[in-house]
């Protein structure tokens, strides 16, 4: 049976060819190369907050009272986080790193994606992301922060339902890769995708703007969708 890190790289695998070579070879080089600018942890804090604030992640939607039983209160929703990031590892590599997504990297750098997002911040974005990373997520309002081991044991034998019967209040799983700042720290790029189900879940990648004390998303794109 695939593991729940199993079926979203067979997912994203199917999505879209690796567009990247071990070396790294689509990104540009020169004075004008990707250096990223990773968010710090509160930073990232921040950007993740604000996302799931604007962009509430919806869930599985619960089962209807069995004959003659009355109906259940829904209890309190919360987003299961993962504590290390998700990473973009090219063709070759992302084989030897089993929780990597190869695919990412041609979604990420697509000519489409040019008018709304900055070519330069969505390659420091994969660049940030070569490896995984352990995250410091604690604190994000309606979430639970859970080691990715603990969330594959939940998946032991009934996979989506044994995750459900551990964490009956939840909508979901959110992965996110780390955070990269513009050189002026004003504005982010951010992946976050959210799983549910077999059939229930998404990818997406958000622009975000500093906003007073907080951020603003300005833009979003798709990725991929389940």
């Amino acid at each position: 049976m695939l593991s729940v890190s199993g079926v979203v790289l067979a997912l994203m695998a199917a999505v879209a060819p690796v567009a990247i070579d071990r070396a790294g070879s689509a990104l540009r080089g020169g004075a004008d190369a990707p250096s990223p600018v990773v968010a710090s942890a509160e930073e990232t804090r921040a950007i993740l907050g604000s996302v799931l604030a604007q962009k509430p992640a919806g869930g599985r939607v619960p089962a209807p009272p069995k004959a003659g039983q009355p109906p259940q209160a829904e209890p309190a929703r919360i987003l299961i986080l993962t504590d290390r990031s998700q990473c973009f590892a090219p063709q070759g590599e992302a084989e030897a790193k089993t929780s990597c997504l190869s695919a990412m990297a041609d979604s990420l750098l697509a000519a489409e994606l040019d008018a709304s997002m900055p070519r330069k911040l969505r390659e420091e974005l994969l660049l940030a992301n070569r490896e995984p990373h352990p995250l410091l997520l604690a604190g994000i309002r309606g979430t639970q922060v859970e080691s990715e081991a603990n969330i594959e044991r939940a998946f032991a034998g009934g996979w989506w339902d044994d995750f459900y019967r551990k964490y009956p209040g939840a909508s979901g799983i959110v992965r996110i890769g780390r955070p990269v700042l513009t050189k002026d720290r004003q504005q982010a790029l951010i992946y976050v995708a959210h799983s549910c189900g077999g059939l229930c879940g998404k990818g997406m990648v958000y622009l975000l703007s500093r906003s007073g004390a907080g951020w603003s998303i300005v833009q979003e794109q798709m990725l991929w969708i389940s």
